[in-house]
């Protein structure tokens, strides 16, 4: 029954408003001159979500998967550190602190960002590459 129920769909937004609120953040923070767009690095998104099994019920479990950026720079750790304490503040606040996961699977994909040297010769060679191919293009990215 709804009313004596706890949806683990409608708590999940708590945790997505953290993670978006992390992403967020740690974008504005992160400064580097080879990205056009500095808020989309190394995003965090959540490519799915299940919860319930049935329509009429209150959905006592939510399994949500996605990816987890990790910055240039950035290790590994530092990022699981980050995302693992924004779930933290997030389910502390609320009945979620009373009654945690029993399976914490929560930062176990990560996509680390490489960056390559811009004094490697391979640099150079997609520069110039990249040159001659744009300007055969009949647009420009003016």
């Amino acid at each position: 029954m709804k009313p004596q129920g706890v949806s683990a769909i409608e708590k999940f937004y708590l945790v997505l408003q953290a993670v978006q609120e992390l992403d967020r953040r740690r974008h504005v923070q992160y400064k580097n001159q080879l990205y056009e767009d500095s808020h989309n690095v190394a995003p965090i998104s959540f490519g799915t979500i299940h919860g319930g099994d049935w329509p009429s019920t209150v959905p006592d479990e939510v399994v949500v998967e996605g990816r987890l950026g990790v910055l240039p720079g950035e290790t590994m750790d530092d990022a699981r550190r980050a995302m693992t304490a924004a779930v933290a503040r997030a389910i502390a606040v609320d009945y979620l602190a009373e009654k945690p996961s029993t399976e914490d699977r929560m930062v176990r994909r990560a996509v680390r960002i490489r960056q390559t040297p811009l004094t490697e010769p391979i640099v150079a060679s997609i520069k110039q590459c990249h040159a001659k191919c744009s300007a055969k293009l009949p647009y420009s990215r003016a």
